[in-house]
C-alpha cells in the first residue's frame, strides 16, 4: 500500500520550518466543486494559507510561505508527486540543474539544502554540498 501524500507529510524527519509540498495535481486548478473539496480537505490536514503554485506542468499545493527550491526541498517535491495518483511529470524538479537562490553556483552548500549557509563559492568539496 503506498503512502498518501499526508502519510509523507507527517512522516518528515526535518523540521517543517519552510512551506512543504503538500499534495499535486495535472488537472486545471480550481475549476469545479471537486477541486474546492480538495482544496478544504487539504486544508483541514495541513491548516489555512496553503498556496497553489504552477510548476513542472502541474499544480502544486504548499503550506503557507514561499516555497523553497533547494536541492533536499526537490527531492521531498518530488517524492509528493511520485505518492499523488494522477501527479505524473515528465520535467519534475529533480530533471533540472539546482541552484543556490543567493548566489547561482550549483557547489554551493545552500543550493543542497535551505538552512546551509551560502558561501558564493563554486568550487567542489564544500562541506554541505551535494559535490562533495
Amino acid at each position: 500500500m503506498s503512502e498518501t501524500s499526508a502519510e509523507a507529510f507527517a512522516a518528515l524527519s526535518e523540521a517543517k520550518d519552510v512551506p512543504r509540498p503538500v499534495w499535486a495535481t495535472n488537472a486545471p486548478w480550481p475549476v469545479d466543486k471537486i477541486a474546492q473539496a480538495k482544496h478544504r480537505a487539504l486544508a483541514l490536514l495541513f491548516g489555512q494559507g496553503l498556496n497553489i503554485v504552477r510548476a513542472h506542468g502541474l499544480y502544486i499545493v504548499y503550506t503557507p510561505g514561499e516555497p523553497c527550491h533547494c536541492h533536499t526541498c526537490s527531492q521531498e517535491l518530488q517524492h509528493v508527486i511520485d505518492t499523488t495518483p494522477g501527479a505524473d511529470t515528465f520535467d519534475g524538479p529533480l530533471n533540472r540543474m539546482i541552484l543556490c537562490p543567493d548566489c547561482g553556483n550549483k557547489r554551493c552548500p545552500k543550493a543542497n539544502h535551505h538552512d546551509n549557509a551560502c558561501t558564493g563559492s563554486n568550487e567542489p568539496g564544500q562541506k554541505g554540498s551535494a559535490y562533495q
